[in-house]
């Protein structure tokens, strides 16, 4: 990922409407950079639960959406642990996740799911579907720096949770 993109989405964050603004520009970034079918971004609640808190597709994946984080490996290796998961093709999808249909009915046959972490704790989880095969090692290395930007964003979100959702399913600003 070129530093002019690390730039630009660190400087989103003084935009007005975050960390929605700051969540569109990724997913702008990521389809120029190395493409995708869908986005979808989970909040890691103190709570334990995930909180969708962005999608590209609201049809087959709606927000406000909240669901326990699995007792599996993939749990321990990206919420735990703060390590990517890359799931290149349909095998190795199975093995980690359910869902099928939806996934492959959008076309989507490689999924990518990136843990943001802010102050030593994921506060977030990126996930990106393409293609079978799209992703490997190398997309992981070019996203790292734009994922890690976006921790401030998911933090912010996580101090929020008091308040209620926007029709966006982002908290609304505050009001002095």
């Amino acid at each position: 990922m070129s530093r002019d993109a690390l730039e630009a989405l660190v400087l989103a964050a003084r935009e007005p409407g975050q960390p929605g603004a700051s969540f569109r520009l990724f997913d702008a970034l990521v389809q120029e950079r190395v493409g995708r079918i869908f986005t979808t971004m989970l909040l890691v609640r103190p709570d334990g639960l995930g909180e969708r808190v962005f999608t590209t597709d609201p049809v087959a994946y709606p927000m406000p959406h909240r669901k326990p984080f699995p007792g599996s490996g993939w749990t321990e290796q990206v919420i735990e642990g703060a390590q990517p998961s890359l799931s290149r093709n349909m095998a190795e999808y199975l093995k980690v996740h359910v869902g099928r249909v939806v996934f492959e009915a959008l076309g989507a046959g490689c999924l990518l799911n990136m843990p943001a972490v802010y102050g030593g704790s994921v506060v977030g989880v990126v996930n990106i579907s393409a293609v079978a095969n799209a992703y490997d090692e190398a997309t992981i290395a070019m996203l790292a720096p734009l994922v890690a930007a976006l921790a401030p964003a998911f933090a912010l979100l996580r101090r929020e949770l008091g308040e209620a959702p926007s029709a966006a399913g982002l908290p609304a600003a505050r009001r002095s």
